[in-house]
């Protein structure tokens, strides 16, 4: 009965057939088929899954994006600063460094091409957190400014500020070869945009006309104090003219102390010589400031019992010399600065632009309408250049400004091949004394540093996320020192306590 099984319950016979190896080989097939197919079940699943999730995050990335760049960062003066603005101005801290001290940035260990909060700006604070630091103080003046103007009514039109910046970023990125967004995003943050950052670029420009504004106003010294500050600082104003015949000592190399002594000595004779002509054979030197003479020089030339006809032999270790000097007088110079107006262009059209000039009314406001049309980016607001100086422009545009002979409403074209640049200026008057207008520029900047130190002293800075590292910093400090003050008290009190107890 071999091969069959009898099944005793039911009486049935089953007959079960021999498994042999193509058999086993093909249930294997058969499983091997089951198992692909199960897997094949499974990716599909799997995959679904994943394409619905990429499907969701691409349609949730406008939101997430939404979500980041309005994510408040920190409340200044109550107005809630969203990482947008926040990186805007933390971009222009950065970039302003940089502007300043970008080819010296490895003296203070700072490395551009690396994570800036990695890199130690000071024992607690990061460069990264110094530039958020210096981020927010900036935006506690900006905010102080900004809510004083609306407090005061004050309003401007910040329509062709926000232009011009549209224009000038438009061009940088066509130079860079990158696009405007690419561009906008590599200079003020990854969220951004051209619409929401031309809203902090009118702010900018709302504050500064505000700010100008000021400057024309309360910020303008009246002449008492301008005078005050000149007989305070005479010395730096005051010019003198003297004659003076110097003598170099003839020191060999390597010398000795005597031989360095002698050939000084030798100087010193033939300074003394010379003191009695040096009026007469000496180099008359007029109209000089103490800031741009010889020290030993300055001191004596501006010592105020000096009368005219003093006369002195001045030795001058640093220059290994002795000088003849003979005094002339001491007086505050009447040089005068100048008003203008000044298209400035890179593309030479100087000659373009006057031409255009010529043929049309010949009126400050039509000039002042070719300022805003040609001039380079960065140039004066409306080509207005105020209280300038023969110094302070040089050269051929200098020579045309101060001829004796100009008139207000002359204007010319000057070109400057050296520097590749077209001027094409409108002469509007005479401005301050020079002195005066230097002075008046000292103290409306310690005026202004005034009124913003206010701001910077008195607006609220709330970071309810602890998201500023900086201000973590600050605080731990802060309760070291209290912490480090209450010890000391607390050891003072208890060695005074022994001390009583000594003597008692």
């Amino acid at each position: 009965m071999s091969g069959n099984k009898v099944n005793k319950e039911n009486g049935e016979i089953n007959k079960e057939k021999v498994v042999t190896k193509y058999d086993l080989k093909m249930e294997r097939r058969k499983a091997e088929k089951e198992q692909e197919e199960r897997s094949r079940r499974t990716a599909i699943a799997v995959t679904a899954v994943i394409l619905i999730a990429i499907v969701a995050w691409i349609a949730s990335y406008p939101v997430l994006n939404y979500v980041h760049k309005n994510e408040v960062i920190v409340k200044v003066n109550g107005e809630d600063i969203t990482r947008e603005e926040f990186d805007y101005n933390y971009n222009n801290e950065v970039n302003d460094f940089l502007g300043t001290y970008g080819a010296y940035a490895s003296y203070f260990g700072l490395d551009l091409s690396s994570d800036l909060g990695t890199q130690a700006y000071s024992d607690t604070l990061t460069w990264k957190d110094h530039f958020e630091e210096e981020a927010v103080e900036s935006l506690k003046i900006h905010k102080g400014v900004k809510a004083d103007a609306n407090a005061a009514g004050f309003t401007y039109d910040t329509s062709e500020d926000v232009k011009e910046f549209k224009d000038s970023l438009k061009e940088v990125a066509e130079e860079a070869g990158v696009p405007v967004g690419d561009y906008l995003k590599q200079r003020y943050g990854e969220y951004a945009s051209m619409s929401d950052i031309a809203k902090y670029v009118a702010e900018d420009a709302f504050i500064s006309a505000y700010m100008a504004e000021k400057k024309k106003g309360d910020f303008k010294p009246s002449d008492e104090e301008i005078q005050a500050y000149y007989e305070e600082n005479a010395d730096s104003y005051d010019s003198v003219d003297y004659y003076i015949e110097t003598f170099y000592a003839q020191i060999p190399e390597d010398a000795t102390e005597e031989q360095t002594e002698a050939a000084m000595n030798e100087a010193a004779a033939k300074a003394d010589e010379a003191l009695d002509t040096v009026s007469e054979t000496g180099e008359l030197r007029t109209n000089e400031k103490g800031t741009y003479m010889i020290s030993v020089c300055e001191e004596w030339l501006f010592d105020e019992s000096r009368r005219e006809g003093n006369q002195v032999v001045l030795r001058d270790d640093s220059n290994n010399a002795y000088h003849a000097l003979s005094f002339v007088k001491r007086y505050l110079d009447d040089e005068t600065t100048a008003n203008i107006y000044a298209v400035i262009s890179e593309d030479h059209n100087g000659q373009k632009i006057l031409d255009e000039w010529n043929a049309g009314d010949k009126t400050v406001e039509r000039f002042i309408e070719l300022c805003n049309k040609y001039s380079v980016s960065g140039a004066a607001k409306d080509g207005y250049y105020e209280n300038v100086s023969s110094d302070g422009v040089g050269g051929e545009l200098a020579s045309w400004i101060f001829d004796a002979e100009r008139q207000v409403g002359d204007v010319e074209y000057i070109s400057t091949e050296d520097e590749e640049i077209d001027y094409v200026v409108y002469y509007a008057g005479e401005g301050e004394l020079y002195w005066k207008a230097n002075i008046i520029d000292i103290l409306s900047s310690q005026k202004q540093s005034e009124y913003e130190s206010q701001f910077a002293d008195s607006v609220s800075v709330e970071d309810e996320k602890g998201n500023l590292n900086y201000l973590k910093a600050e605080a731990e400090a802060a309760a070291e020192s209290i912490e480090d003050t209450t010890g000391d008290t607390t050891e003072e009190s208890a060695s005074a306590e022994a001390e009583s107890s000594e003597t008692t």
